[in-house]
């Protein structure tokens, strides 16, 4: 048996058996990580809070010889407990995660898409920011960093200017100009939303709270970009159909 030491936040988990919980883990050096934490449904487990959604630390992982991993100990950096005080930021938080778990994979550093979620967490945490934004600045980020940008300043067919009429086209990888618009480039997008868009794409992570949008254009924006997203990703959440009850209805 080897130990393993890596610092993870903890994505999901299943139960297992009677007492013990099946973790999958996000590490910047290794990706996804799949780990039996033994015994955490008993009251009295030293590593019990590891097997909650969120927790994030640093683990000593165990690998026996057939390659399975299990929890050794853990040493606690945070739990982002206030997300559990708003149901908005709590299903953004958990759909962030399940993001990354459909587009990540074992075996895979990914680091500056570990710190994306990181930020992303903390700023549904600890500071006054809409969730809506937070949402679109992630899916912007991590679309990029897996290698589908979206392009937002020129036409991404001619890379002319955009000035009226456009649609957000998913096989071309960006907005299309009414003279390369064949009705087959993709769905409408008015061009508030792409602006919207663009200042949520260049603004730094950390400023993001100074940027607010309606709710009507966010559910522009959203209706589009998550089928460019499935699209390209060719997959779709469960916890985004839960994500977007929280703002279908509203008028805010």
């Amino acid at each position: 048996m080897t130990d393993i030491k890596v610092q993870a936040i903890t994505l999901s988990y299943v139960n297992y058996r009677e007492y013990d919980r099946i973790l999958t883990l996000f590490s910047p050096e290794h990706g996804l990580l799949t780990a039996t934490a033994h015994a955490v449904r008993r009251g009295k487990s030293e590593i019990r809070a590891c097997a909650d959604l969120f927790f994030f630390g640093e683990f000593v992982l165990r690998k026996n010889a057939k390659g399975y991993l299990s929890v050794k100990s853990v040493d606690m950096i945070d739990v982002f407990y206030d997300l559990r005080l708003d149901i908005n930021k709590l299903s953004c938080a958990m759909y962030l995660c399940d993001f990354i778990k459909g587009v990540t994979h074992t075996d895979e550093p990914q680091h500056e898409l570990f710190l994306l979620l990181m930020k992303s967490l903390s700023l549904l945490c600890y500071k006054d920011v809409d969730y809506k934004t937070v949402k679109l600045k992630f899916e912007l980020g991590a679309m990029a960093l897996i290698g589908y940008s979206v392009i937002l300043d020129k036409c991404s067919i001619c890379s002319g200017e955009v000035k009226e009429f456009t649609m957000l086209s998913n096989s071309a990888g960006g907005i299309v100009c009414s003279a390369c618009n064949d009705n087959n480039h993709g769905i409408k997008i008015s061009l508030q939303a792409i602006a919207t868009l663009k200042q949520i794409n260049e603004m730094p992570i950390d400023n993001i709270g100074v940027i607010k949008i309606s709710n009507t254009v966010f559910k522009e924006i959203d209706s589009v970009f998550k089928q460019y997203i499935s699209w390209h990703i060719e997959r779709t959440f469960k916890s985004a159909k839960f994500l977007e009850n929280s703002y279908l209805f509203s008028d805010s």
